[in-house]
């Protein structure tokens, strides 16, 4: 059955590309240019004009680090990348598969003629087809290869609640935090999740039953100082080469002024909920940002005609960098948010309801068909979580499924105050597809002692 998973994996994902003309064709968020630099001057960084390279902590390192490896010549082919994905997608489908065989057996519920196999098969398949990660499957863009990330993160932290001795306890507590910290590495909002799942092993040592508390501040401790490596080593890296202590990217601040902008809480405070908003007008204020001060409202109700100004050239006594201009952005962001509190309340429930909501933007590139498909997937899938929840509730909410609970918590917190939309929620797939399953159980015992 393991087998057949993964062959249709890979048939659905070789599809895609096949009948995608453009696959990889882009490079929306500059992971191919890093991968260049990286593979043709050891920089994780990006070249200018005239092929000079220069360090950046403008994207996370992993990603680009993994394409470098299939450059050749100055060059990154996209068969490459989709050679590469396809075996990402091979090896979730693997994770997932025996996740759920781990979570079936041990979760005490009933699936009555349903082979455990054949579950396990169906959750992986549900990841295998969904929409969001069919669509990034053709991108060079991270979220494939986050969904195998946290797919790895539930795997390892489902293997070490279920370990019965301090034996494989403590190897399997290293690997589940070098497995945080590679994750964290593709996307740096995976840090806060890994603080909850080492809170989460202490609680597990605190309830009692699977662990006493001395192992738990043990299996804590080194689940937490595997993935520290990977936060101390990236940002010294940057200390180093940026000349800042950046832990996380250089992106961060505009992704929360791109969530909280005035522009954008006008837009919430006069259009009716779920237009679409039209960035437009923000991604041209946000050009001029050095022709005034983006920290002022005033700076956002100008009309903005002239060409903008260069930003390494708008201050001649203090040189704009990556990190400067990263701070820029998150100020503007942080005093649109002092202004206007009550708007920024909305906006976060607004941008958690875009994470999860069911149903795509209606735009005009996209078609009413796609769309209804995409949402009907969706609205299948939620209400099957939700009747796996609340039927096998003793089960789903016992420890082996805490990190998926952690991770969609996870998810909704970050992007509730970050720019959201649904290509982001990527992760929690795997998380929905196994707790979506559990709706085939036919009874509901007790969840066997881990």
């Amino acid at each position: 059955m393991i087998t057949l998973a993964v062959a249709v994996t890979v048939a659905i994902r070789v599809g895609i590309l096949v009948v995608s003309p453009s696959a990889f064709r882009d490079d929306p968020d500059a992971y191919r240019a890093i991968a260049l630099t990286v593979a043709e001057h050891r920089i994780v960084g990006l070249q200018n004009s005239e092929g000079l390279p220069r360090a950046t902590a403008f994207r996370p390192p992993l990603y680009p680090l993994l394409l470098s490896s299939v450059c050749t010549r100055g060059e990154l082919p996209g068969f490459r990348v989709g050679l590469i994905h396809v075996v990402i997608a091979a090896l979730t489908t693997l994770l997932i598969f025996d996740s759920t065989l781990r979570l079936a057996t041990y979760s005490g519920v009933h699936f009555g003629r349903i082979r455990r196999s054949g579950l396990a098969a169906v959750a992986s398949l549900i990841v295998a087809v969904d929409p969001i990660l069919l669509r990034q499957s053709s991108e060079v863009m991270t979220e494939t290869f986050a969904t195998l990330l946290s797919a790895a993160v539930f795997w390892g932290w489902i293997r070490l609640v279920v370990a019965s001795d301090s034996r494989r306890m403590w190897p399997r507590a290293a690997v589940l935090g070098l497995l945080l910290g590679l994750a964290y590495l593709c996307r740096p909002p995976f840090l806060a999740w890994a603080v909850l799942i080492c809170m989460a092993i202490l609680a597990a040592g605190f309830r009692g039953a699977l662990w006493s508390r001395k192992k738990s501040w043990i299996a804590a401790s080194l689940t937490a100082g595997m993935c520290a490596l990977a936060v101390v080593a990236w940002t010294m890296r940057n200390s180093t080469v940026m000349g800042h202590p950046i832990w996380a990217t250089s992106h961060g601040g505009y992704t929360l002024l791109l969530a909280n902008n005035d522009l954008f809480y006008d837009h919430l405070e006069t259009s009716p909920f779920g237009n679409v908003w039209d960035a437009d007008g923000f991604l041209n204020a946000y050009e001029h940002r050095y022709d005034g001060d983006p920290r002022d409202a005033s700076f956002w109700r100008q009309a903005w005609d002239q060409p903008p100004r260069v930003p390494e050239s708008a201050n001649a006594s203090e040189p704009v960098t990556e990190h400067s201009d990263d701070k820029l952005c998150a100020e503007a962001a942080l005093a649109t948010i002092r202004r206007r509190p009550a708007t920024f309340v909305w906006s976060c429930v607004v941008r958690a309801i875009r994470l999860w909501s069911p149903l795509p933007h209606m735009t005009q590139n996209r078609s009413i068909v796609a769309i209804i498909l995409v949402s009907g997937f969706y609205v299948v899938l939620y209400a099957a979580v939700c009747v796996g929840a609340w039927r096998h509730r003793g089960a789903v909410f016992s420890k082996p499924w805490w990190s998926m609970w952690l991770l969609i918590f996870t998810l909704t917190a970050v992007h509730s105050i970050y720019w959201s939309n649904l290509r982001m929620r990527a992760p929690a797939i795997p998380a929905l597809a196994m707790i979506a399953i559990m709706a085939a159980g036919t009874s509901n015992k007790e969840p066997a002692k881990a």
